[in-house]
């Protein structure tokens, strides 16, 4: 129902959409030519599809696009999965509705913080910036095993400050990939056509939110099922059935209806097993860190381009 309430408002709103007529300006309004003459110049959409950079760039935005939002997905379960049970004190239901919220307002301050530096330091040092997010998503199942295996709560603190506070950070980057990006595009092709461009470079970020869920689901799951046969290895067969009423070789149906579960399984684990549930997001840290990191040797492969050369050879050619 929410689907269509959203769809009816779009397509009425989009009927009061209309572009203005050529040379169009409001009542009373003195154009600037000095500064309105930069948004004449700029290189042809056709043009753009065929340089290198643009697909150099459409990765950088799908790569940081993914690892941003697997880290958003993830970090929401690890706080509650992983933090929650190191130190169920301080990471309360408030405690995880707080950083749920800070993750918001940390996307939303990354869109006017990074737009605002990238005017300071340009659109590609932003960008390259970005790459911090490696060793705090690739840093993560680091700390959250640091807690798990720490024999006190005082322990445990300071990797929990450390994931707060680096989740928090590399969620900025992900909010300001959109907010640099109009930039960056303009400053690379010119500004005449960047609305067009950045409409096809945002099929990145239309392919990172299928990518990132998916993968994200697959990672977790696959991770989930390995722990899970693990423990049906280690756990007496006797007392599997006992507690569950079937026997090991039928177990997947109860594993798919959740009803054999880890937390169920360590009940029932002999003595010295670890819990495997704080490794269950490593390999999605360690595939968004990957990514991100690809996504930063794509940055860097960018080279600027010489718009008023190339325009100029392109009218000699149509001449």
């Amino acid at each position: 129902s929410l689907g269509v309430i959203y769809g009816s408002v779009g397509t009425v709103a989009s009927r009061f959409m209309k572009v203005p007529s050529p040379g169009w300006v409001p009542s009373g309004y003195e154009v600037d030519q000095k500064t309105t003459a930069g948004t004449k110049v700029g290189l042809p959409v056709d043009y753009v599809m065929k340089t290198n950079q643009f697909p150099l760039l459409w990765f950088s935005v799908f790569g940081n696009a993914t690892g941003g939002l697997a880290l958003l997905s993830s970090s929401k379960l690890m706080i509650s999965d992983i933090w929650a049970g190191a130190l169920p004190g301080i990471v309360t239901a408030s405690f995880c509705t707080g950083y749920v919220a800070a993750l918001g307002s940390a996307n939303a301050m990354g869109r006017f913080g990074w737009a605002f530096a990238s005017d300071w330091i340009g659109r590609k040092n932003t960008y390259s910036l970005f790459a911090l997010g490696v060793p705090i998503v690739g840093g993560c199942p680091y700390l959250c095993h640091a807690a798990m295996e720490s024999t006190g709560s005082n322990e445990a603190i300071l990797p929990l400050a450390a994931f707060y506070t680096g989740s928090i950070l590399a969620i900025t980057f992900y909010g300001g990939i959109f907010s640099v990006l109009p930039a960056y595009i303009a400053d690379l092709y010119g500004q005449k056509n960047a609305g067009a461009i950045h409409g096809k470079v945002l099929t990145a970020w239309a392919a990172s939110a299928v990518c990132g869920p998916m993968g994200l689901a697959y990672l977790r799951t696959s991770a989930e099922k390995n722990a899970i046969q693990d423990l049906l290895d280690r756990v007496d067969d006797t007392m599997f059935e006992e507690t569950f009423d079937c026997v090991k070789a039928n177990a997947e149906p109860l594993i798919d209806a959740k009803t054999v579960t880890i937390s169920r399984l360590m009940e029932i684990a002999p003595g010295g097993t670890i819990d495997p549930t704080p490794f269950l997001y490593d390999s999605t840290c360690y595939v968004a860190a990957g990514l991100i990191t690809a996504s930063a040797f794509a940055n860097l492969a960018i080279r600027p381009l010489n718009v008023a050369k190339i325009l100029k050879r392109m009218e000699q050619e149509r001449a």
